[in-house]
């Protein structure tokens, strides 16, 4: 009778589960765990309703008992390592480490090789948008566009600024495809000369993963280290590191690193998938590789041990036992749950070091730049011959001011460089500022960028000075009357921009007082 009532008070525990009562479920579970001797598929079920009602801790130690007897489902996982996560993320909030924002790729942090410039004016190496995989900017979050042109401009730029870098960058490059390709001691060869030339994480990074592709955990993981030295919020350096950990059977190691990746980059089911498998290590007993047997006097569904004794077999006992007839004769009962005091430490060293990644200071990767290679005119706008002030770049990857580019747009469609279509670029509602060469600008030539400043400061002061007033030869308008105006002749579209750029947004309609209709028709629009 009383292994009937255990039973229905279990069968409600079930329910209150389904129908998102997790409270009334724990507390009906553990009122069956202080009078019976329950299996595993009881106890797995208990720490669900644990992690629904955010007793993280509780749910691991239950974890961490049932481990002892049987293989934990990655499914049976897949609620607690989703709520860890989401702790992670949350005491993690303002750790992420910030897109580059000096003169390197907004991805990678490292020197831009082949650099594209998207519509939104953020620039990026073309094979880190390549591997991205995201389809959209990882500063703004705008999707891509069809094409991904080289901007030539800034290609240039960093090709004389950065020589050191670049070369060093080529040489990674030829590393990552003698990796491809299994030569991993002549890839290791070319990155170890990279670094000679400029240390970089990114050299690091590939080198720790060449090590361990050749199963010198040691050096890929000084490798890994390296890279976080260089570069602590960079989330690929600690994955690095967390990989090699596994390998070494360093569990406790890399479930912390992993935790550091959620904390960084919370990176969907990359990281919940190595989340399971680490804590599926970390939760079997750290004293022995084997799993107890279990025996309990109960035959049924509720208490049997079929849910767990199908995994185990004699030799996987600690005691060596011979199996079911031992199982018949001694009665050995699951333990009570204890508190685990590995993972508790394990769990607070993770909050540990996400605090301490959160105090350090995060700041953009610094490129020294060769100021013998700066040179003024690389920055000169063809359209205007001054310096370039709030360049833009097209889809085929020309740099101009962007008033001058709006301005030669309006007599021709085409880029005036290589006569590209921008028909499409045209019709945008705005022209994105390419950050890299204003950034560029600043940094590099700070003198002529604050006498280009002023200059165009003068230059809309005399805007909003004038007193003459633009006339627009159309028709008679009427106060509060709607007066659709169709602007396509390029006068009229320079100067309805100045009335928008000076402020005063103001402008005169005069209708034609000559009466006849050729004079009306050449100067009506």
């Amino acid at each position: 009778r009383s292994l009937l009532c255990n039973m229905a008070v279990v069968d409600r525990a079930r329910a209150a589960y389904h129908d998102a009562n997790y409270k009334l479920s724990v507390t009906l579970y553990e009122e069956c765990l202080a009078t019976m001797e329950p299996s595993t598929e009881i106890y797995l079920d208990y720490a669900e309703a644990l992690v629904q009602c955010g007793r993280l801790l509780d749910s691991l130690d239950v974890y961490s008992l049932c481990s002892r007897y049987t293989v934990v489902s990655s499914d049976r996982l897949r609620h607690v390592v989703s709520t860890f996560m989401e702790l992670v993320t949350a005491r993690g909030q303002g750790c992420e480490d910030p897109v580059c924002g000096g003169l390197g790729c907004g991805l990678c942090e490292g020197v831009l090789v082949q650099p594209v410039t998207l519509v939104c004016g953020h620039t990026f190496c073309a094979a880190c948008l390549v591997r991205d995989g995201t389809q959209q900017c990882a500063k703004c979050g705008l999707r891509l566009g069809r094409t991904l042109e080289t901007n030539v401009l800034v290609k240039k730029v960093v090709e004389k600024w950065f020589q050191t870098e670049i070369r060093a960058a080529r040489l990674r490059e030829e590393g990552n495809r003698l990796c491809q390709n299994n030569k991993f001691e002549e890839a290791i060869a070319k990155y170890d000369q990279a670094l000679e030339l400029a240390p970089s994480h990114l050299v690091h990074s590939n080198r720790s993963h060449t090590l361990y592709r050749l199963n010198r955990l040691q050096g890929a993981l000084e490798a890994a280290d390296a890279a976080i030295k260089l570069r602590p919020h960079w989330v690929k350096g600690h994955y690095r590191r967390a990989v090699v950990m596994s390998a070494m059977g360093q569990h406790e190691e890399a479930f912390v690193s992993f935790a550091l990746c959620v904390a960084l980059d919370n990176n969907g089911e990359i990281m919940r998938n190595e989340l399971t498998r680490s804590l599926k290590r970390l939760l079997v007993p750290s004293s022995s590789g084997r799993r107890l047997c279990v025996k309990t006097r109960w035959n049924s569904p509720y208490f049997s041990p079929s849910h767990f004794l199908p995994t185990v077999n004699s030799s996987d006992c600690e005691d060596n036992s011979s199996g079911e007839d031992e199982y018949q004769m001694q009665k050995k009962t699951i333990p009570k749950v204890q508190a685990n005091r590995r993972l508790h430490k394990v769990f607070d060293r993770i909050l540990q070091e996400v605090g301490r990644l959160k105090k350090l200071e995060r700041k953009p990767v610094e490129l020294q730049i060769d100021h013998k290679a700066v040179d003024p005119t690389d920055f000169d706008c063809i359209l205007c011959c001054r310096t370039l002030w709030q360049p833009v770049t097209t889809p085929c990857g020309h740099s101009y001011c962007v008033m001058c580019l709006e301005r030669s747009l309006d007599y021709s469609t085409s880029c005036p460089l290589c006569m590209t279509s921008l028909t499409n670029f045209v019709g945008s509602d705005t022209k994105s500022v390419t950050r890299w060469l204003e950034e560029a600008l600043m940094v590099g030539l700070p003198e002529i960028y604050s006498t280009r400043l002023l200059s165009y400061r003068q230059e809309i002061d005399e805007l909003e000075r004038s007193t003459e007033v633009p006339v627009f030869v159309c028709t008679t308008a009427f106060p509060t009357v709607p007066c659709p105006l169709f602007i396509y002749e390029p006068r009229y579209r320079g100067m309805i921009r100045r009335c928008v750029e000076s402020g005063t947004r103001q402008f005169a309609i005069s209708a034609c007082t000559v009466p006849t209709k050729q004079n009306a028709s050449s100067n009506t629009t």
